[in-house]
């Protein structure tokens, strides 16, 4: 087995790595991390309009019981709407960062992007003080 030395990690890492310690430097790694996670009031504002209408809601729901990726198919048959309409709210709820769309040949499977979810849930326990 053969340790990862300085040099093999590649410059946007550098940023990250402690020298003295000989391994990442985790408080620079956190602050990132928490600064990815947190959500302005622009995208709260459009996650909550995605979510403002009845059938986005039925399809997050849907979307979340099901243990894998669900396509469009699925969803068609699972709630009384057409195809169109159900693209339609997809598209929604994608663009505003609650779905992630994973192209699998000629289909695309639909999750629930759990970081938005819990950054959304977050600051809305942030409202709430």
């Amino acid at each position: 087995m053969t340790s990862i030395k300085k040099a093999s990690y590649p410059d946007r890492y550098e940023a990250f790595y402690d020298p003295l310690q000989q391994k990442p430097n985790i408080k620079i790694l956190i602050n990132i991390f928490a600064s990815v996670n947190t959500m302005d009031n622009k995208q709260f504002e459009r996650i909550s309009k995605a979510l403002g209408d009845p059938h986005r809601i039925k399809i997050m729901q849907y979307v979340g019981k099901s243990r894998d990726c669900t396509q469009c198919a699925n969803i068609v048959e699972m709630i009384d709407l057409t195809q169109s309409a159900i693209s339609h709210h997809i598209k929604q709820l994608t663009d505003a960062g609650l779905l992630i769309a994973e192209k699998e040949g000629r289909n695309i499977k639909y999750a629930i992007d759990k970081g938005v979810v819990d950054a959304y849930t977050k600051f809305l326990q942030g409202i709430k003080g």
